[in-house]
């Protein structure tokens, strides 16, 4: 098969990494001083994503087009919140909103406006866990009261896209604007091991708008999962991608015994080992995005690739500091940097072992054949 790039593929890619190039330079330094302000990442980065069309891309390209931005996320770490922000609940909007609550997508796409998509719960491990946090209607209007935790970019979001059961049965989804429902609204914000940010959201009887007519909406919800982690999984491909460049950098200008060291054979073959994990997640990077872009958005899929991104990213992630020895541990040496966030894209909407779960669970589909 062709996996080669198009030609407005590749000016996407170069566009994003140019654009990141610009912003944090080279080095780990700059990265780490917007990582140090009060918002975690620069509003200056994210208008620029959005005068170039990125921000936009949640609604108007493939999942093919996200991988591709995605992974160059990866490859510079940078902060700012694209996916759980914009792309991710711009997406789940598009696909269930009203005619009347689409012109948030345009305040979103233009950089004015942040979303969260606040799903995860305490407790709650998996990617498709039930949801506790209950929707009551009130006369004309809705009311939210429940927990969610984690929800990535909620510490700064306008916007809360929240999952919540139903009176008569299945999982809503409603807006919750986060200045007006202030007085009935618990936002803690935290930064994540990783150095981004979360948040955890208590609603108590919290006004909120519904989408989707206050329909179920979880085969929507369940279509966003897979999206989110397909957009995950492209960035740890970036991650891996550089955290194998700066350790055979390393081992070709790193001198041991008067040598280099890419010249002791099994070092060399520790790299190859990791080339090997690399091209595994790439393949099912794209086997997941190709999949999504075709209209088939499959859980069993979706675990597959996040299932070996996570081991992928582990073993990169462990070998390459223990190449470099104890500069991979340090806080001015990218390296730990990208194991940092590989293991918390492994840990976000569901581990490696909650993955395996998946496969187990669905294991009665294959039709194997006993004898």
């Amino acid at each position: 098969m062709d996996f080669s790039l198009t030609d407005e593929q590749v000016m996407l890619r170069d566009t994003t990494r140019d654009l990141l190039s610009r912003s944090y330079g080279n080095d780990i330094e700059s990265r780490n001083k917007v990582l140090e302000t009060e918002l975690g990442w620069s509003r200056d980065v994210w208008n620029r994503l959005a005068d170039t069309g990125i921000l936009s891309l949640g609604v108007e390209a493939s999942q093919l087009e996200i991988a591709v931005v995605l992974t160059e996320f990866g490859r510079r770490l940078a902060p700012e919140p694209i996916v759980h922000a914009a792309l991710a609940p711009a997406t789940l909007i598009a696909e269930v909103a009203g005619a009347d609550q689409e012109s948030l997508l345009d305040a979103v796409a233009a950089g004015q406006r942040l979303l969260a998509f606040a799903h995860s719960e305490p407790g709650h491990r998996a990617p498709a866990a039930a949801v506790s946090t209950s929707a009551v209607r009130q006369s004309d209007s809705w009311q939210l009261t429940g927990r969610k935790n984690p929800v990535l970019a909620g510490d700064c979001a306008d916007i809360l896209v929240v999952s919540a059961a139903l009176p008569d049965g299945g999982t809503g989804l409603f807006l919750v604007d986060a200045a007006d429902a202030a007085t009935t609204l618990i936002r803690r914000p935290y930064r994540t091991f990783d150095g981004q940010r979360g948040a955890e959201i208590d609603l108590d009887r919290t006004p909120a708008e519904p989408l989707y007519g206050a329909a179920d909406a979880s085969a929507a919800i369940r279509n966003a999962v897979i999206r989110i982690q397909s957009a995950l999984c492209a960035e740890a491909v970036g991650a891996m991608e550089e955290a194998l460049r700066l350790t055979t950098e390393y081992l070709k200008t790193r001198k041991q015994f008067g040598v280099t060291l890419n010249t002791f054979q099994t070092l060399t073959q520790r790299a190859a080992d990791m080339y090997v994990s690399l091209e595994l997640a790439r393949s099912m990077n794209l086997y997941a995005a190709m999949s999504i872009a075709d209209g088939n958005l499959d859980p069993v899929i979706a675990a597959r690739a996040k299932l070996q991104i996570g081991r992928s990213g582990r073993h990169l992630a462990q070998e390459s500091i223990q190449l470099h020895g104890g500069i991979g541990m340090t806080a001015e040496y990218p390296l730990g940097h990208y194991a940092a966030r590989l293991t918390a894209i492994e840990h976000t909407l569901g581990s490696s072992q909650d993955q395996l779960h998946v496969l187990i669970d669905r294991i009665g589909d294959y039709g194997i054949v006993t004898l």
